[in-house]
């Protein structure tokens, strides 16, 4: 992953794993193996956002979308 894409990435640890936000929504896991990133979910794409453990959830909060600053809050379930 490069380019805009990893621009402004957002991460926090959940439940002992590694998460990684990335601009076109995409959440990543690092793998057990710390070798590779894995799919854990899609949010609204975004820059400059951020992210926290929640529960079973992963919150991707706030950021920039269109050039303009949102407040929208979404939340990952993330299964285990």
């Amino acid at each position: 992953v490069g380019g805009q894409l990893s621009f402004a990435p957002a991460a926090t640890v959940h439940k002992g794993s590694l998460y990684v936000s990335i601009a076109d929504g995409t959440l990543l896991r690092l793998a057990k193996s710390g070798k590779q990133w894995e799919s854990a979910g899609k949010a609204t794409p975004r820059l400059a956002h951020r992210i926290a453990s929640y529960g079973d959830n992963v919150l991707i909060i706030g950021g920039a979308m269109n050039g303009k600053n949102s407040d929208l809050v979404e939340a990952i379930a993330i299964a285990r």
